[in-house]
């Protein structure tokens, strides 16, 4: 029994066969084409490959069915063709039979290896072609010289290492342009310049560390994404061609710092994505910059939170007002026990620093509300900065180890207290110096070696505390 189309009926009549010895060829070219006359079809399509099916809008599924062909079967009225997971490994113009109603080709996880010239050249109609997840490594010249209608084109998570000068060639009616996921390293002068209708392209997790010519003539390109690359200096001319550009992501890449040269240009940008939120101060223009800050400073603010800028006033009020009561009250009244009291004197003195310390920090938080992102930049690497951090540095580091002297002191008091008399008071000013040598050299070195260290060891953060913890591969650590 075959499938032959009847004159004046929409379906397919199965009638006998005159001469039972045709072939399997000559009967799927029959099927095949009652099924083009007829012009519908729903459900299970064996007759093209076991495991095939398809719909009644013309489409067909042949995923994760063994195929490592396409089979000539199709009908060439078909508008969508799914054949992913399956095993083709070099694609070719040949391999595609004439299909002028084709928009939607899904090719994803098929490990495709490459891709011939003019390949999708029988498909003149394909608008959607998805690649993904395939292993091809190069785009050559003239790959999709023919395909003048398509809009989409997906080449992500493939280990594409190379593209062709004129790979993109033809694509003249192109929109989105995914490439994330590959292993680009370098992208030629112009290589985009005949998508002259691009607006969106993905190059996200590829291996680029020079950008120089890449996008010249992409003016309509709103969408561009460049996270986790290995971009570690933009030049300022290098997005200057995307006039139209909307949306700029540059999270997780190594450059830490950015003219504002780099994005004036910009006019129509209305969001930026960094991993830095300082970067922002260079790009003030923009409506939208993320991250919004760095949970303890924001765009608007030195300390973000109303609750910590109200416990730095109150703190840095105590810590100085209560140490210096200290002092003066120490050095007025005469203490039974001298070197005890050389001790606590030495410790008010240095918890009396992070009072002085936390002022600064307060005072520029005032100097700098509702404005912090403008004077970031500035801020984080002047001298005023630095000199806070060594501040905050040298008192808690001279704070612990005076701690630690008057533990050992009062553990000597009393496991051995016969002995008393060898603590004198000059070997606790000796242990002293020791100590604020120790931590004034601990605190300095950062600041004397900023080719070790880096030069914003204490400028890391608006508060210029030495916490890396946002960069902890940064230098020094």
């Amino acid at each position: 029994m075959v499938c032959v189309a009847v004159a004046d009926s929409r379906a397919c009549h199965k009638v006998a066969v005159v001469e039972p010895d045709v072939g399997d060829v000559s009967r799927a070219v029959e099927i095949r084409e009652g099924v083009q006359m007829a012009g519908t079809c729903d459900g299970p399509s064996d007759w093209v490959h076991r495991g095939c099916r398809c719909s009644k809008n013309n489409s067909f599924f042949c995923e994760n069915t063994g195929l490592r062909a396409l089979p000539s079967t199709i009908p060439q009225n078909v508008t969508n063709l799914d054949i992913s997971g399956n095993h083709f490994s070099k694609l070719q113009k040949s391999d595609f039979p004439l299909m002028p109603q084709l928009t939607i080709l899904v090719l994803s996880s098929s490990e495709v290896i490459s891709l011939g010239e003019d390949v999708f050249g029988n498909l003149p109609m394909l608008k959607n072609v998805y690649l993904q997840g395939n292993r091809i490594q190069h785009i050559a010249a003239d790959t999709f010289v023919s395909s003048k209608n398509l809009r989409n084109l997906h080449l992500s998570h493939n280990p594409i290492g190379s593209v062709a000068a004129e790979a993109f060639r033809g694509l003249t009616a192109l929109e989105t342009l995914w490439l994330d996921g590959n292993n680009i390293e370098t992208l030629r002068p112009r290589a985009f310049s005949p998508l002259s209708r691009l607006q969106v392209l993905n190059l996200a997790y590829n291996k680029l560390s020079d950008l120089t010519g890449a996008f010249t003539a992409l003016g309509s390109l709103r969408t561009l994404d460049l996270e986790g690359n290995r971009l570690d200096v933009i030049p300022d001319d290098t997005f200057w061609p995307l006039t139209s550009i909307e949306s700029l992501n540059l999270r997780n890449n190594v450059f830490r710092t950015s003219s504002s040269a780099l994005f004036a240009p910009l006019h129509n940008i209305t969001h930026i994505y960094f991993s830095d939120f300082s970067l922002c101060s260079s790009a003030l223009h923009v409506r939208v910059c993320e991250p919004r800050g760095d949970g303890i400073s924001s765009l608007a603010h030195l300390l973000d939170s109303v609750v910590l800028r109200v416990a730095v006033w109150v703190v840095a009020l105590v810590a100085c007002l209560g140490n210096l009561l200290v002092l003066v009250g120490r050095l007025v009244l005469r203490e039974p026990n001298a070197v005890h009291s050389f001790y606590i004197k030495n410790l008010a003195l240095a918890d009396l620093i992070m009072g002085v310390y936390l002022f600064v920090i307060a005072s520029h938080d005032v100097a700098f509300r509702g404005e912090y992102i403008r004077h970031d930049y500035r801020w984080r690497r002047s001298v005023g900065c630095s000199v806070s951090g060594f501040l905050s540095t040298v008192s808690s580091e001279a704070s612990v180890f005076t701690l630690t002297v008057i533990t050992v002191d009062r553990f000597a008091s009393i496991v051995y207290p016969l002995s008393l008399k060898r603590r004198t008071f000059r070997f606790a000013w000796i242990c002293m110096l020791c100590v604020w040598l120790v931590t004034l050299l601990l605190a300095a070195v950062p600041m004397m070696r900023p080719d070790y260290y880096g030069e914003e060891f204490y400028g890391s953060n608006g508060v210029c505390l030495p916490l890396h913890i946002h960069d902890p591969d940064s230098k020094g650590e």
